[in-house]
């Protein structure tokens, strides 16, 4: 990707696990994912490609966690994407001044978990094309956009997760209802 950064982190596949604890991760770039078909990606570049996972993208069912990290400073449209996975937990984690969003949620359903989410340019975290996180306790502070974006049929459940000073606190943009734990 040229002089600016480099690509990032990406784990993809079921048989794949990812253990990232206590580390720094910035001015990751991101990883193209096509889209194929509804709630179907695969990684390449394509002209309906989206850069995805600036510092960290998980998908196709692999397992794992991220603990205790900070991530700043990427790009993608999330920091850290999360493609279609279930055993997979985010919590702990400072996650800032990313160039678009924090976390970024498609299909699957990851538990993340009080994480701190700020100035990120975009929103904290993004939830779409049918995603079922548990959000549980994270703090969406000053993002440029919103503190939780739910959007495409998702229906994350969302648990004592305290936003703050972002314009729009959390976007409701799908038919489905609520689910507050």
């Amino acid at each position: 990707h040229g002089t600016g950064g480099w690509d990032n982190i990406t784990v993809w596949g079921e048989s794949d696990t990812v253990i990232l604890e206590y580390c720094q991760i910035s001015n990751g770039l991101g990883k193209e994912v096509a889209v194929v078909g509804p709630g179907q990606y695969r990684l390449a570049a394509a002209p309906n490609a989206i850069a995805m996972g600036g510092a960290i993208l998980l998908g196709a069912g692999c397992k794992g966690q991220i603990r205790q990290c900070t991530i700043s400073q990427n790009g993608g449209q999330g920091a850290i994407s999360l493609v279609d996975v279930e055993s997979v937990t985010i919590a702990h984690n400072t996650i800032q001044e990313n160039r678009e969003n924090g976390i970024v949620c498609l299909g699957g359903c990851p538990q993340i978990e009080n994480n701190l989410l700020f100035y990120n340019k975009k929103s904290g975290i993004v939830c779409r094309s049918g995603n079922r996180s548990l959000l549980s306790q994270n703090r969406c502070q000053r993002n440029q956009w919103a503190g939780i974006v739910v959007q495409q049929e998702s229906q994350p459940i969302l648990q004592e997760n305290a936003i703050h000073g972002s314009p729009n606190g959390i976007v409701w943009e799908t038919s489905q209802p609520w689910e507050l734990g």
